[in-house]
């Protein structure tokens, strides 16, 4: 079976914590409205961060700086195998202008399973969607400690642990990670092994 190598760009907001990332959906042919990470086939002689730089100026007439390499995908098509080196990017230059794709779309950690995914990157997008999670709760973390509930955003309130109350603060923030079995300082039982309730927490 012949094997294609290609390079594929996640471009994200930020590489060393990424809360969004882009895709496009195909706007050719046989997987087309399917989406899928810009970039394109690495040509012979050339090393893949080459080939994704000169891509994504082709298709997005857009100029990106090129990170670590994420995941390499190998997978198997009817007609071909793909070997497709995955990286992390960001944009350098330009406004991301669609020259070959059908539709673009920032995505962020909860909404990766939007969009009908090809094949080939669903092994990729389990990779992005536990580092995303993780940024997320660090994020929702830092916030909570400095401000509470009541300031946090609706991405940073839905991705919460338990029912926002708009009423928490970090002492019960506190309380709730123990609860839930989440404070490596304490546990969530009672010496006698009953549990915790918020309000002996909090005492």
């Amino acid at each position: 079976m012949k094997t294609i190598r290609v390079a594929a760009a996640v471009i994200c907001d930020d590489m060393d914590n990424p809360s969004r990332i882009f895709a496009t959906a195909k706007g050719y042919g046989e997987f087309k409205g399917q989406w899928e990470f810009p970039g394109g086939k690495i040509e012979a002689g050339e090393a893949a961060e080459e080939a994704l730089v000169r891509e994504i100026r082709e298709e997005l007439d857009t100029e990106i700086e090129v990170g670590a390499l994420i995941h390499t995908i190998e997978y198997d098509y009817p007609a071909f195998h793909l070997s497709m080196d995955c990286f992390l990017a960001k944009v350098t230059a330009g406004s991301l202008t669609l020259k070959e794709a059908q539709a673009a779309r920032w995505l962020t950690g909860s909404e990766l399973y939007e969009v009908p995914w090809l094949p080939a990157d669903i092994s990729l997008i389990r990779i992005l969607e536990k580092r995303m999670a993780g940024d997320v709760c660090q994020s929702r973390q830092k916030e909570i400690l400095k401000n509470g509930e009541k300031d946090l955003t609706p991405t940073l309130r839905n991705s919460l642990p338990y029912p926002y109350t708009g009423k928490r603060n970090r002492k019960t923030f506190r309380a709730e990670r123990q609860v839930h079995g989440n404070d490596d300082s304490k546990g969530s039982k009672r010496p006698d092994g009953s549990e915790y309730t918020h309000s002996a927490i909090l005492r």
